[in-house]
C-alpha cells in the first residue's frame, strides 16, 4: 500500500513538471501567431497581384464651357497617389506579428504584468493601428478613393481603440460603459460609409 502511494505521488510530481503553466502556453501561442503572421505576409508579398488603386482629393474647378457670362464652379478630383493593396496587406500582417513576438520575448514581463492588472494598452494601440489600415483597404475595395475620407475612417478606428483602452482602465466605473458605447459608435461609422458605397455600386 505504501509503495502504491509513493508511485502515485511520483506520477503526480512527474506530471506537474511536464505540464506547462498557462503563461508558458500563452508564450507559445504568441510565438505561433507571430510566426504565422510573418509567413502570411511573405505569401501575400509573393502571391498577391500588383493591382493598384488611385487615391484622390476633391476640389472645385471652373467649368470653362459653362462660364460664358459668369464663373461656374463644378466638383473635380485630383489624383494624388497610386497604392498597391498587396503592400498594404503585407504591412498589416507584419504589424500583426510584432506585438505577439515582443510579448513572447523581450516584453514578456511587461505583457504578463499587464495581464495580471487586466489592463493592456498595447493591445488597444495595436488594434487601433491595424484596424485603421484594414478599414482603408476594405474601403478602397468598396470604391471609396477620396484620401481625406479614407484618413477620417482610419482616424475613427484609432479613436475606437483608445476608447476601448479607457473602458478597460475603468472596469468598476460607470463611465466605462460610456466609453464602450462610444467605441461602438466610432467603430461603426466607417462601416456605414462602406455600406453606403456598396449600395451605391449596386444601385448606380
Amino acid at each position: 500500500k505504501t509503495k502504491t502511494t509513493k508511485n502515485a505521488a511520483a506520477k503526480i510530481s512527474s506530471n506537474s513538471k511536464t505540464t506547462k503553466s498557462p503563461l508558458d502556453q500563452l508564450k507559445q501561442l504568441n510565438l505561433a501567431s507571430g510566426v504565422l503572421a510573418l509567413l502570411l505576409a511573405l505569401a501575400a508579398g509573393l502571391l498577391m497581384s500588383g493591382a493598384s488603386y488611385q487615391m484622390f482629393t476633391t476640389l472645385l474647378t471652373t467649368d470653362e464651357l459653362a462660364s460664358k457670362s459668369e464663373t461656374v464652379f463644378v466638383p473635380a478630383v485630383h489624383f494624388v497617389v497610386d497604392v498597391q493593396l498587396r503592400w498594404m496587406v503585407v504591412v498589416i500582417l507584419v504589424l500583426s506579428a510584432f506585438v505577439p513576438l515582443m510579448a513572447a520575448t523581450r516584453q514578456r514581463k511587461m505583457y504578463e504584468d499587464a495581464l495580471a492588472e487586466k489592463v493592456m494598452p498595447i493591445r488597444w494601440i495595436e488594434m487601433g493601428v491595424i484596424s485603421a489600415l484594414m478599414i482603408e483597404v476594405i474601403a478602397l475595395l468598396s470604391g471609396i478613393q477620396d484620401m481625406m475620407t479614407l484618413k477620417l475612417m482610419a482616424g475613427f478606428m484609432v479613436v475606437t481603440g483608445l476608447l476601448g483602452w479607457f473602458a478597460e482602465k475603468q472596469p468598476t466605473n460607470g463611465k466605462s460603459r460610456r466609453f464602450f458605447y462610444l467605441s461602438l459608435a466610432t467603430g461603426s461609422l466607417p462601416w456605414l460609409a462602406i455600406a453606403v458605397a456598396a449600395v451605391g455600386t449596386v444601385v448606380y
